[in-house]
């Protein structure tokens, strides 16, 4: 499987969110305190929407981390 991963923390906030996708789609999501982002990252993963398409619907965030 080629699984991978980006994650996104808000440290003030106590705020974090890791997503995942399987070749470039959107499969799942982990998420604490984010509920801003719920609705929009199911949507997301029931289309199995791809990596750029996400990153237009979330909103940026300086301190995110692919890995």
């Amino acid at each position: 499987e080629n699984i991978e991963t980006t994650s996104r923390t808000w440290r003030v906030e106590r705020e974090y969110e890791r997503l995942f996708f399987e070749n470039g789609k959107i499969v799942g999501a982990f998420l604490v305190n984010r509920f801003a982002d719920k609705v929009a990252l199911a949507k997301l993963i029931e289309e199995r929407a791809r990596f750029e398409d996400v990153q237009k619907v979330l909103e940026p965030h300086e301190e995110e981390q692919a890995s």
